[in-house]
């Protein structure tokens, strides 16, 4: 069975996700370290505990709209829920903020289970799980989308149980415009790295 559909789910939600609340909050001031630390916090607190709630302060009605969320719905699958599960484990630190002018550095630390190892070994935990009896049974009954709810079910219940989490130590860039503190691409890139356990997202 291929894994190719559920990491494009998995990786696209998240990608989406942090394009759209990385940009957000950061509005200068006469402190920019503080604008910065709060901003961060802020942010990475919604990734830490990612209700709806919390995170359609930052999302609004963009997340409906995306490519990733439709391809959930169609499988009758809850983003939300998805982001709990793949942030069960997720914790974060602030380290030292250096401000130049209209670039800013912030150290972060950021710590989350290996999710490139949980997705290589799904496919045999999950056939581990169920008979091929079993697996037929549920395609016949419900079709694509019963099989694909059982086999994030098992990609939840993986996700829930892992106790191998991965500490990644980032150094963001930040720049200001129009008055407004923005992570920059390269550093966004790294933290959704980082963000599932340093996951190389090439290789999934």
């Amino acid at each position: 069975m291929s894994k190719r559909i559920i990491k494009g789910i998995l990786f696209g939600i998240l990608a989406f996700a942090l394009a759209v609340i990385l940009p957000l909050g950061l509005t200068g001031c006469s402190n920019d370290k503080e604008v910065i630390q709060k901003g961060l916090t802020d942010e990475l607190e919604a990734l830490k505990n990612p209700t709806e709630e919390n995170l359609k302060e930052y999302l609004g009605d963009e997340l409906e709209n995306d490519a990733n969320f439709k391809e959930l719905a169609e499988y009758g699958l809850d983003p939300y829920e998805m982001m709990g599960h793949l942030f069960k484990h997720f914790d974060y630190k602030i380290g030292d903020i250096t401000v130049n002018g209209d670039t800013a550095t912030a150290k972060v630390t950021v710590t989350n289970v290996k999710l490139d190892e949980i997705m290589a070994n799904l496919e045999t935990s999950y056939m581990n799980s169920k008979s091929q009896e079993e697996i037929a049974e549920i395609y016949s009954n419900g079709g694509r989308e019963a099989l694909y709810k059982d086999l994030f079910k098992k990609l939840y219940e993986d996700l829930d149980k892992s106790t191998d989490t991965k500490d990644t130590e980032l150094t963001l860039s930040l720049t200001k415009k129009d008055n407004e503190w923005s992570v920059d691409d390269s550093s966004e890139d790294e933290l959704v790295s980082a963000a599932f356990g340093g996951a190389n997202l090439s290789n999934l």
